[in-house]
């Protein structure tokens, strides 16, 4: 397999700075960032470091004061219709899952194909296939209060499956779960980034699972302070 950093990055940022509370909140301060398609990246710090401004700038969710984000050549900066950006390119994985409780796990993967406008039929069979490859064959007509918080936090990683993302973003997504069942969210985030060759970028505070991807950066009051 060859090395993905030796490729043209996917995500490029350039001297981000992001500002809140009119300027007395720093929570980007200059930073500078490349990832490659397929690499499966960890960014740690701690709460209140600038990590979760990070990955929301890469979902386009928020712009920066200044500095450029770009994502396959696009200048997120300048991007007029950020939900077709995120229905198309992005797929997300959140700390306490934001499953639609009065949804089934079947119909919560479904959701994110609807805006793609994917034919009943296919959109079902895939929520099929994508709920099997999370190991949740028998919990498709389950709603999210049913299952357990590792299952439910399954369902999410098929979700975010549901639309063939180029990225996933995870934030904090063992956050919530035991030891066990954390380390098994971790492992299938693993193995769909080996199979998939989806780029996979976590934001944890938690060493260990930042320690299983094939990179981590470190982010310290809004700045990069190790890449490795």
């Amino acid at each position: 397999m060859s090395d993905p950093r030796k490729a043209e990055p996917l995500i490029q940022a350039r001297n981000l700075t992001k500002h809140y509370e009119k300027g007395q909140t720093h929570a980007l301060r200059g930073v500078n960032l490349a990832i490659k398609a397929g690499e499966f990246v960890a960014i740690r710090g701690p709460s209140g470091s600038g990590k979760s401004t990070l990955l929301n700038m890469i979902a386009a969710l928020d712009r920066p004061d200044s500095g450029e984000i770009r994502v396959a050549g696009q200048d997120l900066t300048k991007l007029r219709d950020g939900a077709s950006y995120r229905a198309h390119v992005v797929g997300f994985i959140f700390q306490l899952h934001n499953l639609i409780p009065t949804l089934t796990a079947f119909e919560n993967v479904l959701v994110p194909m609807l805006e793609l406008k994917i034919k009943r039929k296919a959109s079902r069979e895939k929520a099929e296939t994508l709920l099997h490859q999370v190991g949740l064959n028998g919990k498709a007509d389950n709603l999210p209060p049913e299952l357990s918080g590792g299952e439910r936090q399954r369902v999410a990683v098929a979700r975010a499956l549901a639309n063939d993302p180029q990225i996933i973003l995870a934030d904090e997504p063992t956050g919530s779960l035991d030891t066990s069942n954390g380390e098994q969210v971790i492992e299938l985030l693993r193995k769909i980034n080996r199979e998939h060759n989806v780029t996979l970028i976590l934001v944890t505070h938690d060493k260990e699972v930042a320690g299983i991807a094939d990179r981590v950066i470190q982010i310290r009051d809004g700045q990069i302070v190790s890449d490795k």
